[in-house]
């Protein structure tokens, strides 16, 4: 064996000493430079497909540490992308599971298009949201305008004509506001002009009261005594009469007056020309003269309709 190491020429020698120490780097080289380099991408890799971009972008940046590729740059930027797509996605749908669907979909709208796994259906939760808004808007327009908020059904109709200009049944609705609120202004101006309500709708004391005196006193002319349990009488004067507010009893002034046992409305039998008799809810004031009870007034709640009894016969005023 050392005769065959001896007859070896000195170049061949070299040239083995040369390959041991190639092989010796190349095995060096693998597994300091390569092998974690292959190791790192198949981790950034794993946590891609599990979604989870913070540890991808951690992975790939530091396989770049020992290679820099314009393909590993591209996929550290896309999982910055997906990474933001993601909690779009995520805050939009928790919007509108809490029906604040004008966020959602303002949000939806930032899903990114290099999310296909989320993109395409928030496209499709775009449109769904735009339904539901249109809907509760629509409802809540319908139930306001049947109680004459024809303010706030109108708000809510625009809302829908933001996201649906030609939906039909928010222009149906809308003439019906429109109609509605022209009979609203009606009703109100012939009310500021007489200031007596409308006979077309429910009324309070405070409306009924006013529409006694108008009845009674057509001339405006009648004065407010103070009673001792808080009440006021209204009360007109004859030539020989003077009254002030200190008086505090029926004995003390002549003319008529008109009194009231509440101010709530109670139900009231009332008795009309042909003998028949008929119960409604409404309030009740009695009008007196010198002390003595003779006839008086009330005033349906429900629609506002005046009467007026006299020893039991009932005509209507309005």
């Amino acid at each position: 064996m050392i005769d065959g190491i001896k007859h070896l020429s000195t170049k061949t020698i070299l040239i083995i000493i040369l390959v041991v120490i190639v092989a010796g780097c190349s095995g060096f080289y693998y597994f300091n430079k390569v092998k974690p380099y292959n190791d790192l991408l198949t981790a950034a890799n794993k946590a891609v497909t599990t979604e989870d971009y913070d540890n991808a972008i951690k992975f790939y940046t530091e396989a770049e540490t020992y290679k820099k590729t314009s393909d590993v740059d591209k996929k550290i930027q896309l999982m910055s992308v997906l990474k933001k797509s993601k909690e779009n996605y995520e805050g939009a749908v928790q919007k509108m599971k809490s029906k604040d669907y004008l966020s959602a979909i303002n949000i939806f709208k930032k899903v990114d298009k290099q999310d296909p796994k989320r993109y395409s259906d928030s496209q499709n939760k775009i449109n769904e949201c735009k339904k539901l808004y249109v809907s509760d808007n629509l409802a809540k327009a319908k139930d306001d305008t049947k109680n004459n908020k024809f303010d706030e059904a109108s708000i809510c109709l625009n809302n829908i004509f933001k996201l649906d200009a030609n939906n039909s049944d928010a222009k149906k609705l809308e003439g019906d506001i429109a109609d509605g609120q022209k009979k609203k202004d009606q009703t109100e101006a012939a009310e500021a002009s007489t200031g007596v309500p409308s006979a077309s709708g429910s009324v309070t004391f405070d409306q009924a009261l006013s529409m006694v005196l108008k009845a009674e006193f057509p001339d405006g002319k009648y004065a407010v005594i103070k009673n001792d349990d808080g009440t006021n009488l209204y009360a007109s004067l004859d030539s020989t009469a003077v009254i002030k507010n200190e008086v505090k009893c029926m004995a003390d002034y002549r003319g008529k007056t008109i009194s009231y046992d509440s101010k709530e409305s109670k139900p009231i039998e009332a008795y009309f020309n042909s003998n028949s008799s008929t119960t409604k809810n409404g309030y009740e004031f009695y009008l007196t003269l010198g002390g003595h009870t003779r006839d008086g007034y009330y005033v349906e709640a429900s629609t506002g309709k005046l009467y007026k009894h006299d020893m039991g016969n009932v005509h209507s005023i309005n």
